[in-house]
């Protein structure tokens, strides 16, 4: 496990408190920013959270989706719930091919 970026501030994010329902939106390509993001969610997201990861589905997005939804299993505890077409309801526009995975923390 690599050890976040020193410009990453674990007090501020603390201070944020925990959240009910976070959401990720976005390609995740940066792999400098996949561990901060999952130290801030292992902050934020406590037992009972739920993640939402909105993502596109191209063959550049979809390893690095199954790079986060791995490791946001085994470093924050997060499991899948369900995964579908963002816009089967209603999420997004018909055309837009995003997939939404839910995830939560139990």
């Amino acid at each position: 496990r690599v050890s976040p970026p020193p410009a990453w501030n674990a007090t501020q994010v603390a201070a944020l408190g925990t959240a009910d329902v976070i959401l990720v939106s976005g390609q995740l390509y940066d792999t400098d920013l996949l561990w901060p993001l999952l130290a801030a969610l292992r902050s934020l997201c406590a037992a009972g959270c739920g993640l939402l990861l909105v993502s596109s589905t191209d063959e550049w997005t979809l390893p690095n989706v199954n790079r986060f939804i791995g490791a946001a299993g085994s470093e924050v505890g997060l499991d899948i719930d369900d995964v579908f077409a963002c816009s089967e309801r209603g999420l997004a526009h018909p055309n837009a091919g995003l997939a939404c995975t839910a995830l939560s923390r139990n």
